[in-house]
């Protein structure tokens, strides 16, 4: 081996393959638990083909405007998120990423729950949803 060669670091692999894909799975399961009354249903497609979008999907026709969510884990994405949340004292960021391209918002999952609940996406006491 050559002296360039063994300076360089090599990938963790602990972020690889199927520890990876089980993590995610097991974050789409969780949101699932949370969203089911709802009417959110985990799309176990979601990964696979581009043609199911959303890892979380709303199949009750009903005519609400938010019927798809994306989840993403992330171990340490998030920690300047939580930090602009605080240092604002507000509940909800407006993320502007400029150059025209899409404005988002990112807020707490009890923030996001208790909007979902005054929109009235609520379908079930018991979580089921019969669509």
């Amino acid at each position: 081996m050559s002296e360039m060669t063994a300076h360089v670091k090599q990938p963790a692999r602990r972020n690889r393959g199927r520890a990876q894909k089980d993590r995610g799975y097991r974050s789409e399961h969780e949101a699932e638990k949370t969203l089911a009354r709802f009417g959110f249903r985990r799309n176990p497609l979601s990964g696979a083909a581009k043609h199911w979008p959303g890892d979380l999907i709303r199949q009750v026709a009903d005519g609400r405007c938010l019927r798809v969510i994306g989840n993403k884990r992330r171990q340490r994405g998030w920690k300047v998120l939580r930090q602009w949340l605080e240092q604002e004292q507000a509940q909800c960021l407006r993320l502007d990423p400029g150059f025209g391209l899409t404005v988002g918002y990112w807020l707490p999952e009890e923030v996001f729950l208790k909007l979902l609940e005054e929109a009235g996406y609520e379908i079930q006491a018991s979580g089921r949803s019969d669509a």
